[in-house]
C-alpha cells in the first residue's frame, strides 16, 4: 500500500470479460508480477489468488492485500492475507499492518501504533547484514513516519524522517519535500528567495535519484523504461526552474546545495531547510 488515495476500479463490460481467458493465465509462482498490473483489478484479483494458493509465493500474498488495501478498499478481504505473512515474519507485510493502522483499514486509525511498527520495521531493516539492499523499503518507513508526525504537527520528528528518506536517494520524498517547499506558500519576499531556491534542490534532487537507479537495475526493459521517466521528469524540472528566473545567487545556492548533496555533505541542506522552517514559525 502506497498512498491513502484509493484507486477507483473499473467495471468491466461484458464483451471486455469475454476477451480475457482466465484459464490460459498461468499461475506459477515465477511470473513477473509487474506484468499482472496490466490487468484490471476483477481479472487480477482470481490470477493472484491462484498463484497464491498454489504457491504461497509471500510477495504474490503482498500484491494481494495491496489490491483490496488500495484499488478495492476491502481491508476485510487483506486481513487474511497479512496474517498470512505475518505468521511467517515477512518483513513487508508489517508495513502493510502499519498502513492499516495510518489509514484507519480494518483496525481503528491508531497514529501511535503505526509510528510503532515503522520504527521497528526501520529498526530492522537497518540490522539487516547488508541493509543497503533494503534503502527503498526503508526510505518508505521513513517517508510514512515523516508523513504521521507532519499530521501531528511535530515538525521536528517530521523534518527528521524526511531527511532520513532523502538520505537514501528516494525521488518520491524529494518530491514530498518539493512540494512543501513551494514557492507558493509564502509570500514574503525576503524568506520567499530562499523557499524558491529549496523548491529547486529537491525537484532536481527527484530527477538526480531517479537517474542513479537506472544504474542499479539489470533489465534492460524496465532500466529503458526508467530512463524514459528520467528524460520526462528533468525535462520538467528544468523548465519549472526557468520559470522562475533565478537570480545568479540563487542559481549559485541551489547548485551549491545539490552539488554538496551529491558529495555527502547532507547537512548543508538540512540547514538551509531548517533556517526556513524555524523563520516561517
Amino acid at each position: 500500500m502506497t498512498t491513502e488515495s484509493q484507486i477507483a476500479a473499473r467495471i468491466l463490460s461484458d464483451q471486455e470479460v469475454e476477451a480475457y481467458d482466465l484459464d490460459s493465465l498461468p499461475v506459477q509462482a515465477s511470473i513477473d508480477l509487474n506484468n499482472l498490473y496490466d490487468l484490471p483489478p476483477e481479472l487480477r484479483e482470481p490470477v493472484l489468488i491462484s498463484m497464491a494458493e498454489q504457491s504461497g509465493d509471500l510477495a504474490c500474498m503482498l500484491a494481494l492485500t495491496d489490491l483490496y488495501l488500495i484499488e478495492k478498499d476491502q481491508p476485510e478481504l487483506a486481513k487474511p492475507w497479512l496474517d498470512k505473512m505475518l505468521a511467517q515474519d515477512y518483513l513487508p507485510a508489517y508495513a502493510s499492518e502499519a498502513q492499516m493502522y495510518m489509514f484507519g483499514k480494518y483496525y481503528q486509525q491508531d497514529l501511535d501504533k503505526a509510528i510503532t511498527l515503522f520504527e521497528r520495521l526501520a529498526e530492522r531493516y537497518i540490522a539487516a547484514e547488508d541493509y543497503q539492499q533494503y534503502a527503498a523499503p526503508l526510505a518508505f518507513c521513513y517517508l510514512s513516519l515523516a508523513q504521521i508526525y507532519q499530521a501531528q504537527q511535530n515538525i521536528a520528528m517530521m523534518m527528521m524522517h524526511y531527511f532520513n528518506a532523502l538520505q537514501l536517494s528516494d525521488s518520491e520524498t524529494a518530491d514530498h519535500l518539493a512540494n512543501m517547499f513551494h514557492p507558493e506558500i509564502d509570500v514574503d519576499p525576503a524568506s520567499k528567495s530562499l523557499l524558491v531556491v529549496l523548491h529547486c534542490v529537491f525537484l532536481t534532487l527527484a530527477a538526480d535519484f531517479i537517474h542513479q537507479r537506472c544504474d542499479a537495475v539489470d533489465d534492460d526493459q524496465q532500466r529503458n523504461i526508467m530512463l524514459l521517466n528520467y528524460v520526462a521528469k528533468k525535462g520538467e524540472t528544468l523548465e519549472t526552474i526557468a520559470s522562475y528566473e533565478l537570480t545568479a545567487k540563487q542559481s549559485q545556492q541551489a547548485d551549491a546545495l545539490v552539488k554538496a548533496w551529491h558529495d555527502g555533505d547532507h547537512q548543508l541542506l538540512i540547514e538551509a531547510a531548517m533556517e526556513y522552517v524555524n523563520g516561517a514559525s
